[in-house]
């Protein structure tokens, strides 16, 4: 129930209202380093300093420290998160109060190990004017430690996209995203970048960096490099919605969560991730028995067509499985099934990395769905896709081979060989309709057309706050680029677009001259012969599987009646095409009820008062039985209640009580063998487990039953070391020790 800002307030308030909290966290972490401070809110700041106080002070602000409690790592300049609560005036108060009031020491850190000199000299040059302005940190000059290279080449140039005055942005974005497209397929390949290890190599896709302020029409400069058959690794973009690969999902999901869904059928079997033709649909449809319909459940041996038959006995498969996994687990065995990430490199070859990360987007999306369910999660992916919601793609590491698109804010501590500023004819959004002014925590906006008295002068405020951020992103920005800046000139760009905000001095920047580097992308540098063959290929599979031991897992509680009840849903496995419900029997869901009391006895959850315990068994009864149960075959909340009070009671189990904990997950591994279980109570000495119990609902246990029982408890006892055991059967108030 809580975000991520009431976890702050809470921990602000336990902090500032509990001095017995205080104090012990003070003892606990008595030496505090913060990294990018600059991005601090003040809920955060003042909790760090209220910790590292040596008594409790009145504000923050006024905090002593503790000497080397705190330890704050901060650029000011760099300070851009203004829209998630940084505010650069609590640094500055930060950094006051450690320089005066704590005694403390202020270091400056000038060196930059990034960027060539001519890029060092320049930033100095257009930013300390900025920077020290009023509303601004003030500024620190870089000094450089790499020299410039000798290759001819200005490691700051300017890109003139000269358009008529008054043009609209969209032709702006156009003429911009060819320009630039063509300009990074002739960087490509056109010199040599020293890499980390030392060594010097050709300029790769995955070295050019294009930063833009905002995501707006983004899909302009990706169409544009994409017809220079260029690879882009999105970081900016919310389109995920509007992929391919996400149209090829939501069709498989659909076919997985409803069999009649024959649209997303259909649409899964043309689309590219199967990819059968209408004719081959139509004849697959005349080859069925007479009368029937090709969908999901057509029994697979009446299919000819040998892809159509194998995709749809995977997608039966996976439709048994739907009932008892998450839509994560099924999602991914989904996309191993229909290969559909081999498909997707055969599709887009050298190009694949956006699409491989979109498909683990998805995947991490499913996971929010654990307790929802397949349902849920196709109901909100399908109303996402038809609002075509703005969701970031998914961020590919595999970006060698791509142009890395990047918001300037997601930008902040990379680097990268070139950098290429974009889409800066970008107007600023307008003023939203309520204001909060930070200086004195106020709201203001109008009512009805009425405006408050102080509303212009908070909007005013908080304008000039935003344009001060907006100055700092840009030094951000040119910041990142370690051999090479290209900025792009629009002499056309309206006077409230981000390419106005900064005086970057582009008449005196060198054009960037086309003419010296090659003409096109060069193709590969040499052709890889493929020396695999079948025997080599055997050979190598024989060794790998030598190297790698066979694991046999063993879960002895998977085959427990009193733990797994069949799930609603679930398909009959004589019949694989007919889904059924099969309801549990008493037996078996009396054993589980009986678990279930009795791990809330141990947890605390539930009391030993009679009534409350027949009221939770029928709570529970409720929760597990399916509509309109046969009650013949239902066990009596009031039976439940007395065999799990009964239980309790015991005398060796009341003995235990004050030591046991319940449902110990235990796993262990001996001579090749895994073992995965579940102990229903484990009594410890100290911190080690002493004794086990398991719980059984049997009521006429044979002895092959009761050596099973023994058996499976010896194996628990010796997985986490226990010398005792006990095999505790309720219905009979019986105790079988080991």
């Amino acid at each position: 129930m809580l975000d991520f800002d009431d976890l702050l307030l809470h921990a602000r308030a336990l902090v500032i209202g509990r001095e017995d909290v205080r104090k012990a966290l003070g003892r606990r972490y008595q030496h505090i380093l913060v990294d990018e401070f600059q991005d601090t809110d003040l809920l955060q700041a003042e909790t760090l300093f209220f910790i590292g106080a040596e008594v409790r002070p009145e504000q923050w602000q006024e905090a002593v420290l503790r000497p080397g409690s705190l330890f704050l790592v901060g650029d000011p300049k760099q300070a851009i998160y203004r829209f998630r609560g940084a505010d650069i005036g609590v640094y500055e108060q930060a950094r006051d109060n450690v320089k005066d009031r704590s005694g403390g020491a202020i270091v400056q850190v000038t060196a930059n190990f990034r960027s060539r000199r001519g890029l060092i000299d320049y930033v100095n040059d257009r930013f300390e004017p900025v920077l020290t302005q009023t509303d601004q940190p003030g500024y620190v000059a870089l000094s450089h430690t790499i020299d410039d290279s000798d290759d001819g080449l200005p490691c700051i140039t300017k890109l003139t996209i000269d358009l008529p005055p008054g043009e609209r942005a969209d032709a702006q974005r156009d003429a911009e995203a060819a320009t630039v497209a063509e300009v990074c397929a002739r960087l490509i390949g056109a010199f040599d970048v020293t890499r980390a290890d030392g060594a010097r190599s050709p300029l790769r896709p995955g070295d050019i960096a294009l930063l833009v302020p905002t995501g707006a029409e983004l899909w302009r400069y990706e169409q544009a490099l994409e017809a220079k058959r260029i690879s882009i690794a999105s970081q900016a973009g919310k389109t995920l919605m509007l992929r391919q690969e996400t149209q090829d999902v939501l069709a498989l999901l659909r076919t997985l969560a409803e069999s009649r869904d024959t649209l997303a059928f259909g649409a899964l079997l043309r689309g590219p991730l199967v990819g059968l033709t209408d004719d081959e649909l139509l004849q697959i449809t005349s080859g069925l028995p007479r009368g029937s319909a090709f969908n999901v459940r057509t029994n697979p041996e009446s299919v000819t067509h040998p892809l159509a038959r194998s995709v749809l006995e995977k997608l039966q498969h996976l439709r048994r499985r739907a009932p008892v996994t998450t839509p994560l687990l099924l999602l991914s065995e989904a996309i191993e099934q229909l290969r559909v990430r081999v498909v997707l490199s055969a599709r887009h070859r050298n190009r694949s990395s956006r699409s491989l990360a979109n498909i683990d987007a998805l995947i991490e999306k499913a996971r929010a769905y654990d307790v929802a369910g397949l349902q849920a999660f196709v109901r909100d992916v399908q109303h996402d896709w038809e609002l075509q919601t703005r969701l970031p793609e998914g961020r590919s590491d595999a970006s060698e081979d791509a142009i890395e698109l990047v918001t300037m804010h997601s930008s902040k501590g990379l680097e990268w060989p070139v950098v290429i500023p974009i889409n800066t004819a970008t107007r600023f959004p307008s003023a939203d309709e309520f204001v909060h002014r930070r200086s004195d925590d106020t709201l203001h906006w109008i009512l009805g057309e009425t405006a408050p008295p102080h509303l212009a002068a908070a909007r005013e405020e908080e304008n000039r706050s935003e344009g001060r951020q907006r100055e700092r992103l840009w030094y951000v920005a040119c910041t990142r680029a370690r051999d090479f800046l290209i900025l792009p000139c629009l002499p056309s760009a309206d006077a409230n677009s981000w390419s106005r905000i900064v005086a970057l001095d582009h008449a005196n920047l060198p054009e960037l001259d086309l003419d010296l580097l090659p003409e096109s992308l060069p193709g590969p540098a040499a052709t890889v012969t493929n020396e695999q063959t079948a025997e080599r290929f055997a050979a190598q599979a024989e060794a790998a599987a030598a190297a790698s031991p066979a694991l046999t897992w063993r879960r002895p509680s998977d085959h427990d009646p009193d733990r797994a009840l069949i799930a609603e849903g679930a398909v009959d496995p004589t019949n694989e095409t007919a889904e059924v419900v099969i309801a549990p029997g008493a037996g078996r869901l009396r054993g589980v009820l009986l678990h279930k009391l009795m791990e809330e006895f141990l947890t605390g959850e539930l009391g030993e008062d009679g009534e409350s315990v027949t009221a939770r068994a029928g709570d529970l009864l409720r929760q597990l039985v399916t509509d309109e149960p046969d009650v013949r075959n239902l066990p009596e909340p009031a039976e439940l209640a007395k065999t799990a009070l009964r239980t309790l009671h015991l005398p060796e189990i009341a003995a235990l009580r004050p030591k046991l904990v319940p449902e110990l997950a235990i796993w262990s591994a001996a001579e090749g063998e895994l073992l995965a279980g579940r102990a229903d109570a484990t009594a410890y000495e100290g911190a080690t487990p002493a004794v086990v119990l398991d719980w059984k609902s049997d009521v006429a246990p044979t002895a092959q039953n009761r050596a099973q029982y023994r058996g499976q408890l010896q194996e628990y006892m010796t997985a986490i070391g226990a010398s005792r055991g006990a095999v505790v059967y309720m219905s009979l108030s019986e105790i079988a020790w080991v």
